[in-house]
């Protein structure tokens, strides 16, 4: 059902809006082999589908927790067996019911290290930062959800001088954890970089 939705608004388009590179041929895939060979990071845990995703993807991705990010160079030292530096970063962030100074505190952290870490190592290149929020809270409005709404369209109107394009979305705990994956590769693809700043609310229908 997804990939009916993305050829209904992409079709079969091969050429990028805006990476200009024509992309290879990937059966099954998401993001019209945008992601192939693409050095990726995915901060978090429980982040095995989204892994395989990327696997399938053919990207090349290594995943740290969150407590692992302590500035820039704890980035860059993650990829020391990769060849080059990253330029995409997935977050999986759970979003829980109490805490939410420390929450957000932890959250504007990891964002500030990833966009340093791009700033000082691929400035030039366009990158992208996806952040899933998974809502832990039983559907309660809670001032975490609306606040990394703001950080992600903040961030997005701040970053593109640097060609970092950032998205999130913003999950159901009990939403299928596929579908979550699936959509964190669509936004750091090169449609994502058409939706900068954008904050997608995906629920289980």
């Amino acid at each position: 059902m997804l990939k009916k939705i993305i050829r209904k608004f992409t079709g079969d388009i091969k050429k990028p809006i805006i990476d200009t590179s024509i992309s290879r041929e990937l059966d099954n895939g998401y993001t019209s082999a945008n992601l192939v060979n693409t050095n990726c990071l995915v901060v978090g845990s429980n982040v095995n589908v989204l892994m395989e995703v990327l696997k399938h993807e053919m990207a090349k991705a290594i995943s740290i927790e969150t407590k692992d990010i302590i500035g820039a160079e704890s980035i860059k030292n993650s990829a020391i067996d990769l060849v080059g530096p990253y330029s995409r970063i997935f977050n999986v962030f759970y979003i829980r019911e109490n805490d939410s100074v420390e929450q957000l505190q932890a959250i504007y952290s990891v964002l500030q290290a990833e966009v340093d870490y791009f700033v000082n190592y691929r400035e030039g290149y366009t990158t992208s930062i996806v952040c899933a929020f998974i809502d832990c809270t039983d559907g309660n409005k809670n001032t975490v959800s609306e606040a990394v709404k703001n950080f992600v369209t903040g961030l997005g109107e701040q970053i593109g001088r640097h060609n970092i394009v950032i998205n999130g979305l913003l999950a159901t705990k009990d939403l299928d954890s596929g579908v979550v994956a699936k959509w964190c590769c669509i936004l750091a693809s090169k449609y994502g970089h058409v939706l900068t700043g954008d904050v997608v609310q995906l629920t289980d229908i």
